[in-house]
């Protein structure tokens, strides 16, 4: 039956009741061109022998009806371009599909542009190599979720969701592109996506990224930390015009800056280059004249051309690189055209971690926390706590407050500012925040990220520093604050692939646990030591530096003088 009705340009209905097709093997193009055609019901069809539906309703612009209840496709292979151009419908049911030898699905509901939306949670593509603009100018489609697709064999996802500019949310937690090659465009033009999380996302034999987010222009925050470009040869354009993005990380397994990447994001304030980055092509930056802070982590910088960066961005940036380099960057074209070159350790750029051992000296400032505090929006000592019962608790067991509700860098930045005593925060916000005065100083946070969490810390208006901690560790932040300054801690919405690959296989749960926050000021000291007594009950008893009676207690944290604590 394959061609069978190809052409029929002026058919408007046909009667297919009496149709015998249970020997018929292939369908192929049988309705292709039949524009004209506003209503078909192949519900009497028997394809149970139908091995090719490629192109099978092609650009049957007219359908705005089509019953596929029965439909049997157990033994197709090819449903590629099989309702391209289907323009007229809003719904189409296929839930029934059995889609479990199809190894193409190239174009198959592309240009769909009316259809508003589609359940293929009953979709099986273990199979399928092709998802070659699968859902291209599905310009209708407000969420699409994939959440059920098995990738791992896809290898071209080239366009898949090319112009579906009404989507506003978009599940592919379950996509492995580990054998894809190319996905460049593969979101260009969904100008309503608000959010992608693409952490997981496997890009080592990835050849082509041009393109791949253009035009996603409500994207504020986007996860490509952990993307592989070894083997790309095209990233260009591969963020054009997405002017809500704020900030982004290429990691370093990130190898080069391609022409125009980040043209047009207007709003982007931070960025962070890897170490291996290789090249910053032409235009790379244009057009992104907000850009407030550059981390390079470049050792031995390139030269690259001068039109990368705006005029504004070299004069006002500040850009900080690795120690011991700054002379290398200030005599290499390119860089040298920054003014505010800085190394580490001036400002909070760098982190130096090192292992927390058991009965290790922690702080939590002035007060006291155990199991007994409540710290649901509570201030204790010169600290604001604001962790809800269902969020996080003190865990005396541990010896640590344990949060479990990621907070957003979004979320973040609409805490900065607001009313610390407020009911606003406490929708908004979960983690700690405490003031740090005027002057330089270091902030140590003795942590351990589980499962999927990370550690964030963000010092005043700076952008927040992500750490994913390996077991019990102390991370060191440096400062420099020419005014009392508030210090923000909070747990980050996902780790990288990798990181998070490790930790959750044994993981019960998500959740930051901060043991101690320690904090040194210029003109303070450093270290404190308390002074104990024992009694026949083994609980110690805590004194200030002044002798005064803090806290007697067998359990929890006890502050001293401020800055220093012990936990047992």
């Amino acid at each position: 039956m394959s061609y069978m009705f190809y052409g029929c340009n002026s058919l408007q209905g046909v009667d297919l009741s009496n149709f015998d097709t249970s020997s018929v093997t292939n369908m192929e193009v049988m309705f292709g061109d039949c524009n004209s055609l506003t209503s078909l019901n192949l519900s009497s069809f028997d394809t149970k022998n139908v091995t090719n539906m490629h192109q099978m309703f092609y650009t049957c612009n007219s359908l705005t009806n089509l019953d596929l209840s029965n439909f049997k496709t157990s033994n197709v292979t090819n449903m590629s371009e099989m309702f391209f151009k289907c323009i007229s419908l809003t719904t189409l049911n296929v839930g029934n599909f059995d889609t479990k030898n199809v190894t193409t699905m190239r174009y198959m509901f592309s240009d769909c542009n009316n259809l508003t939306t589609l359940d293929l949670s009953c979709f099986n593509t273990t199979n399928v190599k092709s998802m070659y603009v699968m859902f291209g100018n599905c310009k209708k489609l407000t969420n699409l979720d994939l959440s059920s697709f098995d990738t791992s064999n896809v290898n071209d996802m080239y366009m898949m969701f090319y112009g579906c500019e009404s989507l506003n949310s978009l599940d592919i937690s379950s996509f492995n592109t580990s054998n894809v090659t190319t996905i460049g465009g593969m979101f260009i033009d969904c100008k309503n996506l608000t959010s992608l999380d693409l952490s997981h996302f496997d890009t080592k034999n990835v050849t082509n990224m041009a393109m791949m987010f253009t035009n996603c222009r409500k994207l504020s925050n986007l996860d490509v930390r952990n993307f592989d470009t070894n083997k790309v040869t095209d990233c260009s354009q591969m963020f054009y015009n997405c002017n809500s993005l704020e900030e982004i990380t290429l990691g370093d397994r990130f190898t080069f800056i391609g022409e125009e990447a980040f043209c047009g994001c207007l709003n982007l304030h931070s960025v962070i280059i890897g170490k291996n980055i290789t090249s910053i092509q032409n235009r790379a930056f244009y057009s992104c004249q907000n850009i407030q802070t550059i981390y390079s982590y470049i050792e031995s910088p390139f030269a690259f051309p001068t039109n990368a960066f705006e005029t504004s961005v070299y004069n006002n940036t500040k850009l900080n690189v690795p120690s011991n380099t700054k002379a290398l960057y200030q005599s290499t074209d390119g860089w040298k055209k920054f003014k505010n070159i800085v190394e580490s350790g001036d400002g909070n750029t760098n982190q130096d971690l090192e292992p927390v051992n058991e009965g290790d000296d922690i702080d939590y400032g002035n007060g006291v926390i155990n199991d007994n505090t409540d710290l649901n929006g509570n201030v204790v000592g010169n600290i604001y706590y604001n962790i809800s019962d269902e969020n996080g608790e003190y865990s005396s067991a541990e010896g640590c407050i344990i949060l479990r509700k990621s907070t957003t860098d979004e979320q973040m930045n609409e805490v900065v500012g607001m009313d610390l005593f407020g009911e606003d925060i406490k929708s908004n916000y979960t983690g700690i925040i405490f003031m740090v005065q005027a002057g330089s100083g270091t902030i140590k946070v003795n942590a351990e990220t589980v499962g999927s969490m990370t550690l964030k810390v963000k010092i005043g208006n700076n952008q927040p520093v992500t750490m994913e901690l390996e077991g019990k560790m102390k991370a060191s932040f440096p400062y420099n604050v020419t005014e009392p300054t508030y210090v923000y801690i909070y747990g980050g919405e996902t780790a990288s692939a990798n990181a998070r690959g490790m930790r959750r296989a044994e993981a019960t749960e998500n959740a930051l646990k901060i043991y101690g926050i320690e904090w040194s000021e210029s003109d303070t000291p450093t270290h404190v030591e308390a002074i104990r007594e024992t009694s026949s009950s083994d609980t110690p008893t805590i004194y200030n530096l002044q002798g005064q009676r803090m806290q007697s207690t067998s359990r929890g944290i006890n502050i001293v003088n401020g800055k220093k604590v012990f936990v047992k």
